[in-house]
C-alpha cells in the first residue's frame, strides 16, 4: 500500500490475466462458429425459397395446362353451366361459405358422437 508493486502480486495478475484472455478468445472463437453456422442457414434458406419459387411457378404452369387441357375436351353446354355455378357462387359466397362451415361442424359433431 505504499505505492510500492509486491512482486508476487504482479505475478499472479499476469497469470490471471492470461487465464482471461484466453477465456476470451475461446468464447470469441465459440461465438464465430456461432455466427458462422447462422450464415450458413442462412445462405439454405435464400437456396429453399429459391427452390420454393421455382417449384411454385412449375406447379402454376401445370395447372394451367391442365386447365386449358380441361376446357378443350369439355363440351361447350358443360362449360356454360360452369361458368353460370362459378358466378352464382362468386355472388353468393357469404351464404355458401356458412353451408359449408355448417356442413362441416355436423360431420365433426356426428363423429364425436359415433366415439
Amino acid at each position: 500500500m505504499n505505492g510500492i508493486p509486491h512482486p508476487r502480486r504482479n505475478v499472479l495478475d499476469t497469470e490471471e490475466l492470461r487465464s482471461r484472455a484466453q477465456d476470451t478468445r475461446e468464447q470469441l472463437g465459440q461465438t464465430i462458429e456461432a455466427l458462422a453456422a447462422k450464415a450458413e442457414v442462412g445462405e439454405m434458406g435464400e437456396q429453399v425459397r429459391a427452390k420454393a419459387s421455382a417449384a411454385k411457378t412449375q406447379l402454376a404452369d401445370a395447372a394451367t395446362a391442365v386447365g386449358d387441357k380441361l376446357r378443350e375436351v369439355t363440351p361447350p353446354p358443360v362449360q356454360e353451366t360452369t361458368a353460370m355455378v362459378a358466378e352464382t357462387a362468386r355472388r353468393k359466397r357469404v351464404p355458401l361459405l356458412a353451408l359449408g362451415i355448417a356442413t362441416v361442424a355436423l360431420v365433426v359433431l356426428a363423429r364425436r358422437r359415433g366415439r
